[in-house]
């Protein structure tokens, strides 16, 4: 199970990178995705996860361009909710 959390992690990596250069919403769509992976395949994946998004949101902030701004946060919302909302029936099973 470690390796596939080590995978889900590398491949939500990639995604920041994807969505970084493109801006693109299936790259959000992604890192939701591997990042549900990650954590459903080993509890310890929260914490990097959490920092990947903490770190996503800082950057967000830190550079507003305003064509790119808005969207990319409520993209980032959407994200992290959507992830939130996947892992929860985990949590109590």
């Amino acid at each position: 199970m470690n390796i596939l959390m080590i995978l889900f992690l590398i491949l939500a990596f990639i995604c920041i990178k994807e969505i970084l250069e493109k801006r693109d919403f299936k790259y959000w769509l992604l890192l939701t995705v591997f990042s549900v992976l990650a954590a459903y395949s080993h509890y310890f994946a929260a914490i990097p996860i959490i920092l990947i998004y903490l770190v996503l949101l800082v950057y967000l902030l830190l550079n507003r361009n305003e064509e790119f701004f808005k969207p990319e946060l409520k993209n980032y919302f959407i994200s992290a909710i959507l992830g939130i909302l996947c892992y929860l029936p985990w949590t109590f099973a």
